[in-house]
């Protein structure tokens, strides 16, 4: 395969002696974009600054919205301020009854000990006594 010479491409050997073309990078406007592509990036350029120049236009309807919005928001941030509020009561309260609980098994286990203390000792004096029986 031979480059085209009008186009300014050089073939070269790679090290896997396969011919690559190089074509000479010029330091002018020269991308490598095609004439179809550059004519398209134009376009989408110039759809892109008048979107944007509509939306300064807009302004008076987006503003609207942001208000709407901002509005929601707040009525949003003042009914979660309000769950909140609740929740932390919910919490006091259960952390109320864990303390309560936590009182009530102490004074259990407390006197689940000394019960069994006390049936021991039972214990010991009944096989005592059997003992001597024998």
């Amino acid at each position: 395969m031979t480059p085209p010479k009008d186009q300014g491409a050089n073939a070269e050997k790679s090290d896997g002696s396969l011919l690559e073309l190089v074509r000479p990078v010029l330091v002018t406007d020269q991308t490598s974009l095609t004439k179809g592509q550059r004519k398209e990036s134009k376009k989408y350029s110039q759809r892109r600054s008048r979107q944007v120049q509509a939306s300064t236009r807009s302004t008076s309807s987006s503003d609207v919205d942001h208000q709407c919005l901002m509005a929601k928001s707040k009525k949003e941030d003042a009914q979660g301020v309000d769950q909140i509020k609740v929740i932390k009561k919910e919490f006091e309260c259960l952390k109320l009854n864990y303390a309560s609980l936590v009182s009530k098994s102490e004074v259990s286990f407390a006197n689940s000990s000394s019960r069994i203390d006390s049936l021991e000792k039972e214990n010991q004096n009944a096989q005592s006594q059997i003992g001597e029986a024998l």
